[in-house]
């Protein structure tokens, strides 16, 4: 009988020590995982602030202009707060006349060379100028980082929506007199 004592207590404290094994291990990895999900949140985390940071904050596109007459044309000077680097694009029209020029905002301005018929003074009456921000695969890669690759972060009336995606148009007319 103390033999078979021997053996059942034996048996017990081999299977308590390995009860105790297991729990200790099973501790060990609930441990660990715990440490790595930790780790991953404070990642992920870590991830969504530097590409906050990247991102500029939404703008709410303005824009002022003035129109210089010179040498029988005229050329546009004016402000927005769009980043710098943004490629305007210029559409001067009347009647059956129409001249186009691009170009950059730089401190956030922006002046034209003068616009003229061929080199020939306009013609009197009233034009319609557009101040537009073509799509963003026209525009340089630095500032579409600043405003986003469907210009996601440009906001305000001046911002519509086409087929083609986002742009910003801004219109006015100006007088040449006689």
């Amino acid at each position: 009988m103390k033999k078979y004592f021997f053996i059942l207590m034996s048996t017990l404290l081999i299977l308590t020590a390995c009860s105790q094994e297991a729990e200790e291990e099973s501790s060990q990895q609930e441990e660990s995982s715990s440490q790595q999900e930790e780790s991953s949140s404070q990642q992920e985390e870590s991830s969504a602030q530097e590409e906050s940071t990247e991102t500029e904050d939404t703008i709410v596109v303005e824009m002022d202009h003035e129109v210089i007459h010179e040498d029988g044309g005229v050329s546009i000077k004016g402000e927005t707060n769009l980043p710098d680097g943004a490629d305007l694009q210029f559409t001067i029209r009347k009647d059956k006349f129409t001249t186009q020029e691009n170009y950059l905002v730089k401190n956030g301005e922006f002046t034209t060379e003068i616009f003229s018929d061929n080199g020939s003074a306009l013609e009197p009456g009233t034009y319609e100028l557009t101040i537009s921000l073509p799509l963003a695969s026209r525009q340089d890669k630095q500032f579409v980082d600043k405003v986003g690759d469907d210009f996601e972060y440009l906001e305000g009336e001046l911002m519509t929506e086409s087929d083609f995606g986002r742009y910003m148009k801004y219109e006015a007319s100006f007088d040449i007199n006689p």
